[in-house]
């Protein structure tokens, strides 16, 4: 929430698509309780996965990336 422009450059690019986007959040787990809660205020509830939120969570993104791109 501190860094407002970004928040809004994010909320500007994703108002047209309102109810038809996905974030993906790639993290650690350091604090991520409170990262779900933030995210969830600014993007809306259900709008960001963090299944990539984990001490492997290069290794997850690539897999699910490569399985993405294969379809």
């Amino acid at each position: 929430m501190t860094d407002l422009s970004i928040v809004y450059l994010f909320q500007n690019a994703l108002y047209s698509n309102k109810n038809d986007y996905k974030i993906y959040v790639i993290n650690t787990k350091s604090d991520i309780e409170n990262k779900i809660k933030r995210y969830n205020e600014i993007f809306g509830e259900g709008k960001c996965d963090f299944s990539f939120c984990c001490s492997d969570n290069l290794e997850k993104l690539s897999k699910h990336l490569n399985i993405y791109t294969q379809n």
